[in-house]
């Protein structure tokens, strides 16, 4: 990642790299079979961990950790292959070794994918 540039959410990357792009700048269809599959299992795979979960004492509802998270997109995958977990890309490195890396930006992107499914 280049200095100065605001860190991305996981799925908001994976999408912009994993959709073709339409002529008018939206996001179409899946490049490829797979990367759907993958993105929807995810998708299914966080919203039954949400419901097992108890809501915090605030009412709001507790979010994953980066470990859980990554930890279902590993799974959904089918774990790394060739020292690679598919869709992470050059995301995946020493020096940044949890796609999800905070529960706050984890939160913001749950709600901007509400946001997009309405």
């Amino acid at each position: 990642m280049k200095m100065g540039k605001k860190k991305r959410p996981f799925l908001e990357v994976y999408e912009e790299t994993h959709r073709k792009k339409n002529k008018d700048g939206t996001r179409g269809d899946w490049v490829e079979l797979r990367a759907r599959i993958a993105y929807e299992e995810f998708q299914k795979n966080l919203e039954e961990w949400r419901k097992t979960q108890p809501t915090s004492e605030d009412g709001t509802m507790v979010q994953p950790s980066s470990a859980e998270l990554n930890n279902m997109w590993t799974t959904v995958v089918g774990g790394p292959k060739n020292g690679i977990t598919y869709g992470t890309g050059d995301l995946q490195s020493s020096s940044s070794p949890s796609l999800f890396p905070s529960s706050s930006s984890t939160l913001q992107t749950m709600e901007e994918m509400e946001a997009m499914k309405k």
